[in-house]
């Protein structure tokens, strides 16, 4: 049985979306169970993984991730700061 989650974050500022998904790493072993892409203004997760127990665990540390640049950008924001990829 595989279990699928689909993550899409819509409507993002084209040089944010870009910068989320070029600083997303993709591990080894997450190769064949995650796919990411980035479209337009959006940036989806694809994961297919052989249990639920995996799936969550995959998708955990990507939200973790997402939750981590978008914190370290808000910083920056605040900061005035100019972001750059």
């Amino acid at each position: 049985m595989n279990a699928k989650v689909n993550v899409k974050l819509s409507n993002i500022e084209d040089k944010n979306a870009e910068l989320l998904y070029g600083a997303i790493r993709q591990e080894e072993i997450d190769k064949d169970l995650v796919t990411l892409e980035l479209e337009d203004n959006s940036l989806s997760i694809k994961i297919c993984a052989c249990s639920y127990t995996k799936t969550r665990a995959i998708l955990n540390s990507y939200i973790l991730w997402l939750y981590t640049i978008l914190q370290s950008l808000e910083e920056v924001e605040k900061n005035d700061r100019e972001i750059t990829p």
